[in-house]
């Protein structure tokens, strides 16, 4: 069971309550779309199907999260979730931000 304490963190190249910046996929591997949120919690080893475990983060605050609606051409924001902690990338501010030194 998941709990929401920095000490889940420990082992983590995050902090918690740090912003972060999620790659969300299609189940093919193709980039679907990128967007921000807030890290809450993580649970190491968690059963994702067919014998596969993975790391997750639970992610808070999304901007820009749609996912598909019950009805045809229809979706529907989120603001929270589950994302696997490989998939997830931190925000870096300021202007040098994403500039790489030789």
């Amino acid at each position: 069971m998941a709990s929401f304490s920095s000490q889940n963190f420990a082992e983590s190249r995050f902090e918690q309550g740090e912003r972060v910046r999620l790659h969300l996929y299609t189940p093919d591997g193709t980039l679907m779309q990128t967007v921000t949120g807030r890290l809450e919690g993580r649970e190491e080893d968690v059963d994702v199907g067919e014998g596969r475990n993975k790391t997750l983060v639970w992610v808070k605050g999304i901007e820009g999260y749609e996912v598909p609606g019950d009805l045809p051409d229809q979706t529907v924001e989120k603001t929270e979730g589950w994302f696997p902690e490989h998939d997830v990338e931190k925000v870096r501010e300021g202007l040098t931000a994403g500039l790489r030194r030789n």
